[in-house]
């Protein structure tokens, strides 16, 4: 196959400037196969495309986040709410309201257990409020990834939805 444009020595394909072909492969049985649009085959590098291997880690770490949003969504919404960045060593899954929208992250750290990965959370208002031209938002509870952290998570959204209770008066007259 024929060169990509370059810049000598940097592994930089001029084409596509954000992508770094320095040091991978892609499968052979695929290689012939690739196009550009418009059907002419694609020229690839001497060194193309890197084929991340799914890390354990982040798989475990996937399993676990669908066990837990499991009890916030269908399970055919469960897998439309999460983003895998596997280069990253991330997870980013969201909840939505008709109000806010929460990203949760979770990224694994080199070297280190499942248990030692950061997890972090944030709220964001999904509209500007009147007059404003800038939406507001909110750092949740972060920490070491696990059921514990995330359940701190799941009350600081409850907390974030709940309205302000103005008055005491439902309580005369109530039948619960």
């Amino acid at each position: 196959m024929g060169d990509c444009k370059r810049e000598p020595g940097s592994g930089q394909d001029l084409r596509n400037p954000h992508r770094n072909n320095a040091d991978a492969t892609i499968p052979e049985q695929i290689a012939d196969k690739l196009t550009e649009p418009g059907g002419n085959k694609l020229e690839t590098a001497e060194k193309p495309v890197a084929w991340e291997p799914f890390d354990s880690k982040l798989e475990n770490a996937l399993s676990q986040v669908r066990e837990w949003l499991s009890s916030v969504y269908s399970p055919a919404q469960v897998d439309r709410a999460i983003q895998v960045i596997p280069q990253e060593r991330r997870l980013r899954f969201k909840i939505w309201t008709a109000v806010n929208e929460y990203a949760v992250i979770v990224h694994i750290k080199d070297e280190r257990p499942l248990e030692e990965a950061y997890m972090g959370a944030v709220a964001s208002r999904r509209t500007p409020r009147v007059g404003e031209t800038w939406t507001r938002g909110n750092d949740l509870p972060d920490g070491r990834f696990g059921e514990e952290l995330w359940r701190k998570i799941l009350a600081a959204i409850v907390r974030y939805e709940a309205q302000e209770v103005k008055s005491d008066s439902w309580k005369k007259g109530s039948s619960l």
